[in-house]
């Protein structure tokens, strides 16, 4: 049945998290044209991370909550509570267990969890390269229109 399929809303919540933090490292490596484009990009993504304290705040508690998650779902792969443990081979649940463990599997390593928290840190570091670039770039500017002014 539909009810029976429809996802947990933290793992939405997680996913749509992880979707967004992707879609700003996307933006931040992606070649730019110019300095003054990379300008642009780095100047708006720094002022709305400065500017807005419930961003920032949200996005910690995400991380936090990706964190504790982990956590929780790392412990039940390695030691299940008593109601997640394989039933004997050829036991009705088996296929059941199977899919738990897999969801499991997928929510704590590769997919939700582990890649969130891994892009949150990219995309923060990302953020600082890409602000040095553009000061970098600006200095070497002005350098270069002295040196043609002597």
């Amino acid at each position: 049945t539909i009810r029976r399929m429809a996802a947990d809303p933290l793992w939405v919540l997680i996913f749509a998290s992880c979707v967004c933090q992707s879609g700003v490292v996307l933006l931040l490596v992606l070649p730019v044209p110019s300095n003054t484009v990379r300008g642009f990009i780095v100047k708006s993504l720094q002022r709305l991370w400065s500017l807005s304290s419930y961003l920032r705040a949200s996005c910690l508690l995400l991380c936090l909550l990706n964190a504790v998650i982990f956590a929780m779902n790392m412990r039940d792969l390695y030691f299940p509570p008593p109601h997640m443990r394989a039933p004997p081979y050829g036991m009705p649940g088996l296929e059941a267990f199977k899919i738990k463990l897999f969801r499991t599997e997928r929510n704590a390593y590769l997919y939700l969890t582990s890649m969130s928290l891994f892009i949150y840190l990219i995309m923060i570091r990302l953020m600082d390269i890409q602000a040095q670039l553009f000061n970098a770039r600006e200095v070497e500017k002005e350098v270069e229109e002295r040196k043609k002014a002597d």
